[in-house]
């Protein structure tokens, strides 16, 4: 691979497949294993189809800025999402154009730092009840997979975050309807040929009846704190389903629709909780694989924290957590894929992209670069400090998606994560299981099979 991308426009080169449908066998049987074989026998810009899609695989980190920050206009998410889109709705996330622009404005205030700050101690709060858990574990010596527990976690987090104000039954009906949503999302990513909702089978009865469920909770709150609102605005509360409702356009002054409320709050709740549980659980992973970096971490902690839980305030002097979390969605970024469709005719690279050309773009790779990343396969949190940071590009790490796109929950999610890291590394030590399989799935996110583990209590 070269430094830099050459100028001169011809047709990408990649693997042929089969005649008609290309590499349509090849590709789901090993997406990652396939894509990392692409990249390093075709280079930064290669081509393959799937049945009559053409694929255009970019590596580069010029060629990422490209599609997701120079030309982004050209570059949309297309007829690909429909299934995810049938299953959650048209909100911020995969929407485009004028209603993206409307939607992204009225929301991302909420995400603002000094509005994100207040959830950080339910974030604590809840670490340190899993934390207890975890307790009787470390007291008895006891081998456990911590991943569902995660997943447990960063669920209960984000539903406490979106709807604080809602009854530990209602949570607990919304946790539930999630969590069957998560699942038929990731189904559905794998199964793109599926029935959809509008066809009653067993399973998307079953999600129906979920979804309806969670409707009920969400709109008698959403009608609740609109009958108790005051004329200053206030009454409806400061979670995020609160802040969504009073966010109001600057060219209209008009908020959302109840349905778009609707659809973004579930948004909210397919792109959250799973790729934060799946970043704590890598960086577990990486820190049980490396005894000295768990070892630098605990220093770190018992010098900022001296014992205590971790609040907002104390992020920023946790620089070691935050390289340890940033080198871990290096090498296992959730959102490892991301899908464009080409609008028109286009160049990256010097190479030629037609118009309803997929790009596919993978954090996974442009973060294994050789040209921009030395060793690109060792856990190595240091290569996060200033000092090797500078001139580093921009484009050549991007875990939460880059440019206009870029994650609006990012600040949230790494917050959740340092945390969550925080109040648990102080208090426990972490062994993975040695003769333990752990298998990188690689389908809509990129998680771990499990995580068995067994934990000793720091002293």
């Amino acid at each position: 691979m070269e430094q830099s991308l050459t100028s001169s426009k011809k047709v990408p080169d990649g693997p042929k497949g089969s005649p008609i449908v290309g590499v349509m066998f090849e590709f789901p049987r090993d997406r990652r294993g396939f894509l990392t074989k692409v990249a390093r026998q075709y280079g930064d810009v290669a081509q393959f189809s799937i049945a009559n899609l053409k694929f255009y695989e970019v590596v580069h980190p010029d060629g990422v800025q490209h599609v997701l920050e120079d030309n982004q206009q050209n570059y949309e998410r297309g007829k690909m999402f429909d299934p995810i889109r049938n299953l959650i709705g048209n909100g911020l996330l995969l929407s485009d154009g004028a209603f993206w622009q409307r939607q992204r404005g009225l929301m991302e205030p909420a995400y603002h730092l000094q509005h994100i700050a207040r959830f950080g101690e339910t974030i604590t709060q809840d670490a340190k009840a899993l934390a207890g858990r975890w307790q009787t574990y470390a007291a008895q010596g006891q081998a456990f997979d911590a991943l569902p527990d995660l997943f447990i976690l960063a669920l209960n987090t984000t539903t406490r975050v979106v709807l604080s104000a809602e009854t530990p039954d209602d949570l607990e009906t919304v946790s539930h309807s999630i969590s069957l949503l998560l699942e038929n999302i990731s189904f559905h990513f794998e199964t793109p040929f599926y029935p959809s909702m509008n066809v009653p089978t067993p399973r998307n009865r079953k999600l129906a009846q979920a979804l309806r469920a969670f409707d009920q909770i969400l709109f008698r709150s959403i009608e609740a704190r609109r009958r108790k609102t005051h004329p200053d605005g206030g009454g409806l509360g400061e979670d995020l389903l609160g802040m969504f409702m009073a966010a109001r356009s600057a060219e209209t002054g008009q908020g959302m629709t109840d349905e778009q409320l609707r659809t973004e709050i579930v948004t909210v709740f397919a792109t959250g909780p799973e790729p934060t549980a799946i970043a704590i659980a890598w960086a577990f992973y990486f820190l049980a694989k490396h005894p000295d970096v768990q070892e630098k971490l605990a220093t770190e902690l018992a010098q900022v924290l001296n014992g205590r839980l971790p609040t907002v305030a104390d992020i920023p002097g946790l620089v070691y957590t935050r390289m340890v979390l940033q080198e871990s969605l290096r090498l296992f970024p959730p959102a490892w894929l991301i899908n464009r469709s080409a609008i028109g005719d286009d160049e990256i690279g010097g190479y030629a992209i037609p118009a309803r050309g997929v790009i596919m773009l993978s954090p996974y790779l442009t973060h294994r670069h050789p040209s921009f990343w030395e060793d690109p396969e060792k856990f190595d949190p240091q290569r996060f400090s200033a000092e090797r940071s500078a001139g580093r590009p921009k484009f050549a790490y991007f875990p939460f998606g880059v440019g206009p796109h870029q994650c609006i929950g990012m600040d949230l999610a790494m917050l959740q994560a340092q945390l969550t890291l925080a109040t648990l590394v102080q208090r426990f030590h972490l062994e993975l299981l040695p003769e333990a399989k752990i298998e990188v799935l690689a389908g809509l996110m990129l998680r771990p099979s499990q995580l068995p583990v067994r934990i000793l209590p720091v002293h």
